[in-house]
């Protein structure tokens, strides 16, 4: 494998007592991206050199913006703070991968194949079930990334008016720019309780902005994506649906 020139920062709020039992478990040399005020949180548990300070912002997506624009290498991977490792659906039984080495070689075979495809925007399965992997058809190109993704080139931003659901609005504005988003379903990322755990986006969920962000990102994308309660979810965590279908060139 060629060598890759990619760059792993986390993006985190609130959770400096926690972060290192997290994504820094598995990513112990990223940079962590925190708000300037928090730095005197952070320091007891991230080394100053790996924190990267960023002006107040009200959205995650003004952040991921930031990062995007930071980052000096081809890729960057962007995790989130709350990150407990992959596990894979192939095979008879779930595997568990929660060494830095092991993660890091998912990253790279993912950033790998992503950049020799030509896709720009690239994560892993989105949903904590065997059943939500297809054999047959285990990497899509028209779904939607989360958790953790990997984003090439800078010439995209994430919509600063979401504070929740900015991935998938970026995921439609990829698929329309560029085409193609490569999704391995092979594995899934497990993370923290994500409506428990304070910090991170938690602080800015209610049913409320939920509500009007769904509407915005319906009204704005029309029939290419819809919103349905996914098994085991309930309204405050409506599960989008990307309908933008993959054609073949004639």
């Amino acid at each position: 494998m060629s060598k890759l020139d990619y760059q792993v920062i986390c993006l985190s709020h609130l959770r400096a007592d926690r972060i290192a039992g997290w994504t820094m478990k598995l990513f112990p040399d990223c940079l962590v991206c925190i708000e300037e005020s928090e730095l005197q949180d952070y320091l007891p548990y991230v080394p100053k050199s790996q924190l990267l300070l960023h002006p107040k912002y009200k959205a995650s997506a003004s952040i991921r913006n930031f990062i995007i624009d930071y980052c000096k290498a081809e890729t960057v991977i962007v995790p989130d703070d709350d990150l407990l490792g992959f596990s894979s659906f192939v095979g008879n039984k779930v595997q568990k991968y929660t060494e830095p080495d092991e993660v890091l070689q998912i990253v790279e075979n993912a950033i790998f194949v992503a950049n020799h495809i030509g896709a720009r925007h690239f994560g892993w399965n989105q949903t904590p079930t065997p059943w939500s992997l297809t054999p047959q058809d285990p990497i899509t190109f028209h779904k939607w990334v989360g958790t953790i993704v990997g984003i090439t080139g800078k010439n995209l931003k994430y919509d600063d008016l979401l504070l929740l659901r900015a991935d998938i609005d970026y995921c439609l504005t990829q698929l329309k720019v560029n085409r193609i988003i490569m999704r391995d379903d092979r594995f899934y990322m497990d993370s923290a309780p994500r409506y428990k755990e304070p910090g991170g986006n938690n602080i800015y969920r209610s049913d409320k902005q939920i509500d009007g962000e769904t509407r915005y990102i319906q009204d704005k994308w029309g029939k290419y994506v819809h919103f349905s309660i996914g098994m085991g979810t309930t309204t405050k965590a409506m599960v989008p649906v990307i309908k933008v279908p993959r054609q073949q060139n004639k």
